[in-house]
């Protein structure tokens, strides 16, 4: 479960390895501005939905 959270502006979660979906509530978060998730293996990634991030490190 992640909490909801309305002023979120970093999402770090690179070098763990996970694996599944990155949950796409993350999306509805408008004031992310940069998101890290490299070195993981999420099968799907909805990145083309994080529009309003200025900065997205996948691979």
């Amino acid at each position: 479960m992640i909490l909801k959270v309305n002023n979120l502006v970093r999402f770090n979660l690179f070098k763990n390895k996970f694996t599944n979906k990155l949950s796409s509530s993350l999306t509805n978060c408008t004031s992310l501005v940069r998101v890290r998730i490299q070195n993981n293996e999420f099968n799907a990634l909805p990145v083309t939905k994080f529009e309003h991030v200025f900065y997205i490190l996948k691979k």
